[in-house]
């Protein structure tokens, strides 16, 4: 049981980092070199799309048999997965990109059921540091902050 939380966990991470650029492809300037071009961002945006909607199936990949009663736990867990990210893009631009990814992590992380409210609070918050970090300090890029804007 433990592989199945930890191959959740990875496509909620590869969801985090997909949204996140998405959205991050929505706010760039556009800048178009010839009239009737396509904006620059469309490509990209098409390939994180498809990511956002294709990382569930990572993990069905390498799983021979899936019994019926797994299979409704499975797909209970994406459905409530895609409602955290839905609520994720809303919440981006009225909480802040740091606040955000910390409520997408720990709501995920209570779908999939792990142990310890602290384990999650901390893995949580590291995450979305990590995230903010990586982001607004190294990648240099305009994350919405939301709430925290005055600051």
């Amino acid at each position: 049981m433990l592989k199945c939380k930890s191959e959740l966990l990875l496509i909620l991470i590869i969801e985090l980092f997909c949204m996140t650029m998405l959205y991050s492809s929505l706010n760039v300037e556009n800048v178009y070199l010839e009239p009737n071009a396509l904006n620059p961002m469309t490509y990209p945006r098409v390939l994180l799309a498809i990511m956002v909607f294709l990382a569930p199936l990572l993990f069905f990949s390498g799983k021979e048999q899936i019994d019926i009663k797994s299979l409704k736990a499975i797909i209970f867990n994406i459905s409530m997965l895609t409602l955290i990210m839905l609520g994720y893009w809303v919440l981006l631009p009225i909480l802040g990109f740091a606040l955000a990814a910390f409520i997408l992590s720990f709501a995920g992380l209570l779908v999939l059921r792990y142990d310890g409210m602290v384990k999650i609070f901390v893995f949580s918050a590291g995450i979305s540091f990590a995230f903010w970090v990586l982001f607004c300090k190294i990648m240099l890029m305009p994350m919405p902050s939301g709430i925290f804007s005055s600051l």
